[in-house]
C-alpha cells in the first residue's frame, strides 16, 4: 500500500501505511540498539580500553587466541600452550568456542589481540541483544517491552558487573536457543523443512554455550529443569488430563525433538572429549572452598551499581567476610556480588506478588513465568550459605552430577538475567493493559534515562595498561633454534613471580610458537605450582615439576630475562641464582 500525502491547512502532513509505520518503528528500535550499545561501550569505543580484569581478563585472550591457533593449524584443539607437557589443559578453564570463532574472524582481517578481543565481545553482546528483542517480540510482547528486557539484562549494572569475567558474554547465545524454539513452535503445522533451520539454530546455540562457558550452560540448563519440574508438578496435581493432553501433543513432534537432540549430540561429544580428561585429573571443588565464594541471602540487593538509588541501598549492607577468609575479601566481593538494579529487583518482585495475588483471590491458572520467577528465588537460595552451611555445597554438589564443578554460585543471578527480563516483560505487558499511551511513554521515557544514568556511573572493570603488554612483546628478542620450551625469569635476586609473570610468559610463547611451562587457567595440572613465589621457590617449583614430568632433556628449555632481554639455557640461569 501506498503511503498517503494529505494537505491540510497548507501543510504536508504524512500518513504512513500500518507496513511504513512498522518499518519505520522497526527502524527506531535498531537505532535505539545501536546507541545504547555505542553508550554501554563508550570506554571502548572512544578511550581506547580493555574489557575484563588484569589475569583473568589476559587469560581470556589467550584463550582465544588458542583457538586462532587451532584454526590456523597450529596446536592440538585440546592442549594449550602453557603448562608443558601436561596434555588436555583445554579443560582446566571454559572452552570459549563461540567467542574463539568471532575473535579468529577478526584476527584474520588483521586486528590485534586486544582490539579482537574488545570488538568479538561487542559483537556478541550485539547478537545478544538482537536476539533477546526478536525472542520476546516472538512472545508477542511489544516493542516497549522487547527493549526494557534488553535493558534489564545486557545492558544492566548487573551484567556490567560480569565483565570481571569475561566467559559470560557467553549467555548472549541463550537467546538465540529461546529464539530458535519459539519461531519452530510458532511453525508447528507448515512443513517440516521451514522448522529445520530453527532447530538447527537452537540446538546449535546450546551446544555452543556449553563449549564456551560452563557455568552459564550448567546453571542455565539447573534453571530449565528447576522450572519445568515445578510445572509439571503443578498440572500433576492441578489437571492430570490436562497435563497428558499436552504431553501426547509434544510427542507428536518425534521428528522436530529427535532432529534438536541429534543436533546436540556432536557437540556434547566433544565437550566430553575435552573435560572428561580434566575432571578426572582435578574431581570437584572442596565444600569449604564453594562455601567461602557463595553470597549470603541479603546479598540479593547488593550491586555494583554507582548510581544513587543502588548506592543508598548498599549503605545498609555491609559486606561480610569470614575472618579466615579476609586476605581474599576483594575476590569474594567480585564472586558474590551479581545483584541486579533497583529497578530490575521491584519489577521482578511486583510480578511474583501479583502472581500469587492472582492465584490466591481470583484462582487464576499459574503461567510458566510465575514457575520461572520462583525457580530464580529458589535457586539462589540453595546457592546460598547460612553460616557455615551452603546447601549447594553440601549437598547439590555432592548429588547432582557437575554440580562440584560449580564454585562460585553467586554468578547465578548474572546469569538468570535472560529469564529475569522475560518474566519482567510479562508483567510489564499486563501494565500497558492498564495505565494510558502517555503513561505508556513516560515509563519508557524513564527507563531509557535510568539506563544512561546507570551506564554512566556504573562501575565497568577496564584495563588501560595493556600497553604495557604490547612493549614486552615488541621487545623480545627471537630465542635460540633449540629452544621449544620457555620460562620467564628474572636476575633480581628480590624476583617475585605472581600470576601476571605467568600470562606474560604465556603471551610471548603464543607469539613465538612456542610453548611454555608457566601458565594460568581456573584449575592447574597436580604438582604445578608456580605462581606467587619469590625467586628460590620459583626455582624449586620448576624442578619439582620437570622431576614429576620426567623431563631430563633439557636442552630445548630456555629462559628469558625481560630486563636484559636475553635468552639463557635453564641450567645456565639456575647457576646465576644460585651464585
Amino acid at each position: 500500500m501506498r503511503d498517503k500525502l494529505n494537505l491540510q491547512n497548507g501543510k504536508e502532513n504524512i500518513k504512513l501505511s500500518p507496513e511504513g509505520r512498522e518499518n519505520a518503528y522497526n527502524i527506531g528500535m535498531l537505532l535505539f540498539l545501536a546507541v545504547g550499545e555505542i553508550i554501554y561501550f563508550k570506554d571502548v569505543i572512544f578511550y581506547g580500553k580493555t574489557l575484563g580484569c588484569a589475569e583473568d581478563g589476559l587469560l581470556i585472550n589467550m584463550m582465544l587466541e588458542h583457538w586462532h591457533d587451532v584454526f590456523h593449524g597450529e596446536l592440538f584443539f585440546d592442549t594449550l600452550r602453557s603448562f608443558y607437557p601436561q596434555t588436555g589443559t583445554l579443560g582446566y578453564s571454559d572452552i570459549l568456542l563461540g567467542p574463539g570463532i568471532i575473535y579468529s574472524i577478526i584476527r584474520d582481517c588483521g586486528a590485534g589481540q586486544f582490539f579482537a578481543l574488545n570488538y568479538s565481545l561487542i559483537i556478541l553482546h550485539i547478537l545478544g541483544s538482537v536476539f533477546l528483542l526478536l525472542s520476546l517480540r516472538a512472545l508477542g510482547f511489544s516493542r516497549r517491552c522487547g527493549l526494557l528486557g534488553v535493558l534489564l539484562s545486557f545492558w544492566s549494572c548487573s551484567f556490567s558487573q560480569m565483565t570481571w569475567h569475561l566467559q559470560f558474554f557467553s549467555i548472549a547465545y541463550i537467546p538465540m536457543v529461546v529464539y530458535g524454539l519459539l519461531i519452530a513452535w510458532k511453525n508447528r503445522n507448515a512443513v517440516f523443512r521451514k522448522r529445520l533451520p530453527y532447530l538447527i539454530l537452537s540446538s546449535s546455540a546450546v551446544g555452543i554455550v556449553f563449549l564456551s562457558s560452563f557455568y552459564t550452560a550448567y546453571l542455565s540448563c539447573v534453571f530449565v529443569f528447576c522450572s519445568g519440574g515445578l510445572w509439571f508438578i503443578a498440572s500433576l496435581i492441578r489437571d492430570k488430563k490436562g497435563l497428558i493432553g499436552c504431553l501426547k501433543g509434544i510427542c507428536g513432534y518425534r521428528k522436530d525433538i529427535l532432529t534438536w537432540m541429534l543436533v546436540l549430540v556432536p557437540w556434547m561429544i566433544l565437550l566430553l572429549r575435552i573435560y572428561l580428561p580434566a575432571y578426572s585429573q582435578l574431581g570437584s571443588y572442596s565444600p569449604d572452598m564453594t562455601i567461602a565464594l557463595a553470597p549470603l541471602p541479603m546479598d540479593f540487593f547488593r550491586t555494583m551499581s554507582y548510581a544513587p538509588i543502588e548506592l543508598w541501598l548498599r549503605s545498609f549492607l555491609p559486606f561480610q567476610v569470614d575472618a579466615e577468609y579476609q586476605v581474599l575479601a576483594e575476590n569474594i566481593w567480585f564472586e558474590r556480588s551479581y545483584g541486579w538494579s533497583v529497578m530490575a529487583i521491584g519489577i521482578f518482585l511486583s510480578s511474583v506478588i501479583e502472581a500469587v495475588k492472582n492465584r490466591i483471590c481470583k484462582k487464576q491458572i499459574l503461567d510458566v513465568f510465575f514457575y520461572a520467577s520462583i525457580s530464580i528465588m529458589f535457586l539462589y537460595l540453595l546457592s546460598c550459605r547460612y553460616g557455615h552451611f551452603c546447601p549447594w555445597a553440601n549437598i547439590v554438589g555432592k548429588i547432582v552430577p557437575g554440580a562440584g564443578a560449580i564454585r562460585s554460585t553467586g554468578r547465578c543471578l548474572g546469569i538468570f538475567l535472560i529469564p529475569l527480563s522475560f518474566c519482567c516483560c510479562q508483567w510489564i505487558a499486563k501494565l500497558e493493559n492498564r495505565i494510558t499511551r502517555k503513561q505508556i511513554v513516560m515509563v519508557a521515557e524513564a527507563c531509557i534515562f535510568m539506563f544512561l544514568a546507570v551506564s554512566a556511573v556504573s562501575k565497568r572493570y577496564m584495563r588501560e595498561d595493556t600497553g604495557y603488554y604490547e612493549q614486552i612483546i615488541s621487545n623480545c628478542t627471537q630465542p635460540p633454534e633449540e629452544c621449544e620450551v620457555m620460562l620467564l625469569g628474572s636476575l633480581e635476586p628480590d624476583a617475585y613471580y605472581d600470576l601476571e609473570i605467568n600470562m606474560i610468559t604465556w603471551m610471548l610463547a603464543d607469539q613465538l610458537k612456542i610453548c611454555t611451562i608457566n601458565g594460568y587457567t581456573g584449575n592447574y595440572p597436580k604438582g604445578w605450582d608456580l605462581g606467587y613465589l619469590d625467586q628460590s621457590s620459583y626455582i624449586k617449583a620448576v624442578d619439582g615439576w620437570l622431576d614429576i614430568k620426567q623431563m631430563t632433556d633439557l636442552s630445548n628449555l630456555y629462559v628469558y630475562v625481560p630486563e636484559h632481554n636475553i635468552w639463557l639455557a635453564y641450567y645456565d640461569f639456575r647457576s646465576l641464582i644460585e651464585l
